[in-house]
């Protein structure tokens, strides 16, 4: 299956030197997902260390607030977090200190 049949991209988040953040959708169950893309078309072992290290810090963290890391995967030609949107539509949008939740 290709990345373009797995998710569906809807807008940029967030751009920064290394990196992209997309607010997406899962295809497979039209969850709501960010998925944090390296820039970099040929990624060595350092960067993709860094985005699964990523990933290993938070994948277990039951606290609220934290968005939830469901994995790195293959995407294109680089690799892709792939993470709960809780902004997404159905998600907790607005919720939180300080905005009445």
């Amino acid at each position: 299956m290709s990345d373009a049949e797995r998710y569906t991209i809807d807008e940029v988040i967030y751009e920064g030197a290394d990196s992209i953040i997309y607010r997406g959708r899962r295809t497979a169950d039209d969850a709501p997902v960010a998925l944090k893309i390296l820039k970099r078309e040929t990624l060595g072992p350092k960067e993709l260390a860094q985005l699964r290290h990523e990933y290993e810090i938070v994948k277990d963290l039951a606290i609220e607030g934290v968005v939830k890391a469901y994995g790195v995967e293959p995407y294109g030609n680089s690799f892709a977090l792939i993470m709960e949107d809780p902004g997404g539509p159905r998600g907790r949008r607005g919720r939180g200190p300080g905005r009445g939740g």
